[in-house]
């Protein structure tokens, strides 16, 4: 469907998620950097349901997650300067088009800051278990992480709702 191309004005508030966004990535990095020649040969890279680790590898395998995070961050900013090639659940309108695709733009840059902020942890705890300071994500890891990242959605998608 073609929606109108509107020039979506960044607000100072993008601009804070766009910076913390960032700061997980730096996070990630420095964290890697900083434990590298602390860290075993061998790391956990998988964690299963109960959050503990449940296959491990070379420690090599750590400069992915912030490889991951890197690129998704680059990804989601992307995604966020073309609003008008969404999807909406509702009909865009003249009327409506600025505030639904402002609220998407909003809704793509919280994801971008969880997201990235998810793998900073990831990170961190992969290093701290490979250190035998931790023993894993946690149980309660899962089911924090979809409720918020679920939450944001859901916040959004009233948002989009109100403004149709």
């Amino acid at each position: 469907m073609n929606h109108p191309v509107l020039r979506i004005p960044r607000t100072w508030f993008d601009f804070v998620l766009d910076a913390v966004a960032f700061a997980g990535v730096i996070a990630c990095v420095a964290t890697v950097i900083g434990a590298w020649n602390k860290l075993p040969e061998q790391i956990p890279h998988h964690f299963g349901f109960s959050g503990k680790p449940d296959a491990w590898g070379g420690k090599w395998m750590l400069v992915f997650l912030p490889a991951i995070a890197f690129v998704m961050y680059l990804g989601l900013t992307v995604l966020s300067r073309f609003p008008h090639k969404f999807n909406y659940w509702w009909p865009i309108t003249e009327q409506n088009a600025l505030q639904q695709c402002r609220v998407a733009v909003s809704m793509v840059g919280w994801l971008k800051v969880e997201i990235v902020w998810l793998f900073a942890f990831i990170t961190w705890t992969v290093v701290r278990t490979a250190l035998g300071r931790s023993e894993g994500l946690g149980s309660a890891f899962l089911p924090v992480v979809l409720g918020v990242v679920f939450g944001t959605i859901a916040v959004h998608l009233v948002l989009a709702y109100r403004s149709r």
